[in-house]
């Protein structure tokens, strides 16, 4: 206490209000770019000299940390939106503040240390300048949102004990609202930088609008139950617009769904269903659209979590209705291609293999099942394109358990081949699986009552004629499905004992 009143106090009374001014003018005023090297070190050596002193001043409890950081005539930095050499300087104001003062132990109302970081590092990059200081203090004391960032979000609201450690006594409802306010400050900050460079910075601006495409879709992905992002960035403006590649951000919302699946409960799992479904009725308005839906579901696929979800809901309806009504073999075009392409990256993904062998295995008897009574030709297709893949991941250490339903679909082929080397008709039955009941009902019933209503098979022409919302009809010819049989099986495909695990899908799919 006598160091105190012997010397901190009378350096506060002597120089913390001349300091204080001169520092605020020179931020906010100063006619200076500080872009120009000697300015740039000027900015820092007084921003770094402020802080020291706000630093001596907290730790000796003269102020509260609350009255340089919020508002207030000791908050130089308030009223930063409009100025530029404020708002430079801020990040590294703060950076000095974690090291001195060591701010994330204080409790400050209306004020979040992580919220200004996320504005920070979120601007564009030629206006980056001690970002690396703030961000490196940050994480040195411990910020939750360094800890595995992403991971701890998601685990937050579930995991009780991680939850009381990282914010204590706060509720579920309490914790969800602040995430959403770092959210939604982060991308309102974006929205302003945005409209800003429109009409200042063409080249900074179509660079930064990069960026943010990325940082919406990772929000669209992981939080969007938390906080979704608003329609500006869903809509195509001078300011902004969504990537080409994928304008509705239909695979961050695909990623959304899939990490909610872990849950187990119907809920997400049902709303997945009516969002592939959906997104496959879009798609089918036009030919580039149907193969861009089947590259996003590809993609997609590669989560163990999703390809699994196709293998046992998806796929199986897909084919249940196919068998009844030859036009849904449209649907099972699209799907089985997807995981065929998820299968070929699968073995180096570094998923676990275990986690998909049984929906395999019930797949492939239900395929075949069907192939005996239907001889579902683009079933035959999906098994030779997918067959090498497969043999590799029935051949994981441990796990042989497809070695059965293998021979029956080689038998199968080589008896069918045999037939048509002939010219005779197919006249083969072979074991018959019992699977039990396969499929999702509320899957079967949307494809059934769709395909029923809106998919005709075009026999002039072939394909499936598909009518639209608008009344418009759209043809999609079958690549892979209900050709003649014979052509599947002669020629156009490698030799079955085939087991090479890079083997190309591109002359299958």
């Amino acid at each position: 206490m006598q160091f105190m009143d012997d010397y901190v106090s009378p350096l506060d009374r002597t120089i913390t209000s001349v300091f204080r001014d001169s520092v605020r003018q020179i931020l906010h005023d100063g006619p200076f770019p500080v872009e120009v090297t000697t300015n740039h070190l000027f900015i820092e050596r007084l921003t770094k000299c402020w802080a020291q002193l706000v630093s001596i001043l907290i730790k000796f409890g003269l102020y509260s940390p609350k009255v340089f950081l919020t508002a207030g005539v000791n908050a130089v930095f308030e009223g930063r939106g409009q100025s530029h050499y404020s708002l430079v300087a801020w990040p590294l104001f703060l950076g000095e503040l974690l090291q001195h003062a060591k701010l994330l132990q204080s409790d400050i109302s209306d004020f979040d240390v992580g919220l200004e970081w996320l504005v920070a590092v979120s601007k564009p990059q030629h206006e980056l300048y001690w970002e690396n200081a703030f961000t490196y203090q940050l994480s040195k004391q411990g910020h939750f949102l360094f800890s595995d960032a992403v991971s701890t979000i998601q685990k937050i609201f579930s995991d009780k004990a991680l939850l009381a450690s990282t914010f204590g006594n706060a509720t579920r409802e309490m914790i969800k609202t602040k995430f959403s306010h770092l959210l939604s400050s982060t991308m309102l900050s974006m929205q302003h930088h945005l409209q800003k460079l429109q009409s200042s910075n063409a080249v900074s601006h179509e660079a930064y609008v990069n960026f943010v495409q990325e940082i919406i879709s990772q929000i669209r992905s992981h939080c969007s139950d938390i906080c979704p992002p608003p329609e500006f960035f869903f809509r195509r403006s001078p300011a902004y617009w969504p990537p080409e590649t994928d304008p509705t951000l239909y695979l961050a919302g695909l990623t959304s769904y899939t990490l909610q699946l872990s849950s187990q409960q119907d809920k997400p799992r049902n709303g997945l269903i009516y969002y592939l479904w959906n997104g496959l009725r879009n798609s089918l308005s036009a030919t580039e659209a149907l193969y861009s839906y089947i590259n996003r579901i590809s993609k997609g696929a590669q989560q163990s979590n999703m390809l699994e979800f196709l293998l046992t809901d998806i796929v199986p309806s897909a084919l249940e209705v196919a068998f009844e009504n030859e036009s849904g073999w449209l649907a099972c075009e699209v799907y089985l291609v997807a995981v065929s392409r998820a299968f070929d990256r699968f073995p180096s993904s570094g998923h676990p293999v275990r986690k998909i062998m049984g929906p395999i295995q019930t797949l492939l008897q239900q395929m075949f099942n069907g192939i005996c009574s239907h001889y579902g030709r683009l079933a035959i297709v999906f098994w030779r394109a997918c067959r090498p893949h497969l043999f590799n991941l029935n051949n994981s250490p441990g796990d042989n358990s497809m070695n059965e339903v293998f021979e029956y679909f080689d038998d199968f082929v080589e008896a069918a081949t045999a037939c048509f080397k002939k010219n005779q008709d197919i006249d083969i039955r072979f074991k018959h699986f019992d699977i039990g009941k396969v499929g999702n009902d509320i899957a079967m019933k949307e494809m059934a009552r769709e395909v029923q209503n809106n998919w005709r098979v075009n026999v002039a022409h072939g394909g499936v004629d598909v009518r639209m919302n608008d009344g418009t009809v759209v043809n999609h010819n079958f690549t892979n499905g209900p050709l003649d049989l014979r052509e599947v099986l002669e020629g156009l495909l490698p030799d079955p004992d085939v087991q090479i695990a890079g083997a190309s899908l591109d002359c299958y799919f």
